[in-house]
């Protein structure tokens, strides 16, 4: 059994829906980006294709595995989550930024926009090797 941490609401596989609204996404009043800063980035996404596609087997570790990748070559990643995806928008939201540490930009659509700073250290190691 798989358990998940939500900002301080857990989940199991075996999800109750009755329940959905008790899963929340971080507040704008802890986001550490501003507007300003969210809007720019909306702006930068606009031409991007999504990178990364959930579907009918909805957050798995390889898809994390790949996120994990994807947020190593960019700070903004797009997610498409299609309409077979078994969990809810906001809970699959809600489980990569808890779980990547990264930021809900956007919830256009079916299409997840978040962003992860790039660690500072990354060129450091690059020159190391």
């Amino acid at each position: 059994m798989t358990v998940f941490k939500i900002k301080s609401v857990t989940r199991t596989d075996q999800l109750d829906f009755s329940h959905a609204n008790e899963y929340y996404l971080e507040s704008e009043a802890e986001s550490m980006l501003s507007g300003k800063q969210k809007r720019q980035l909306r702006a930068e996404a606009n031409q991007l294709r999504p990178s990364v596609i959930i579907g009918k087997e909805g957050v798995t570790p390889d898809l994390m595995a790949f996120l994990e990748e994807s947020f190593n070559r960019r700070e903004l990643v797009k997610i498409r989550v299609l309409d077979s995806c078994p969990d809810a928008l906001h809970i699959v939201a809600g489980q990569i930024t808890g779980l990547k540490n990264s930021e809900l930009v956007q919830i256009l659509g079916r299409t997840l926009l978040l962003y992860r700073p790039m660690p500072a250290n990354t060129d450091a190691a690059l020159n190391e090797v």
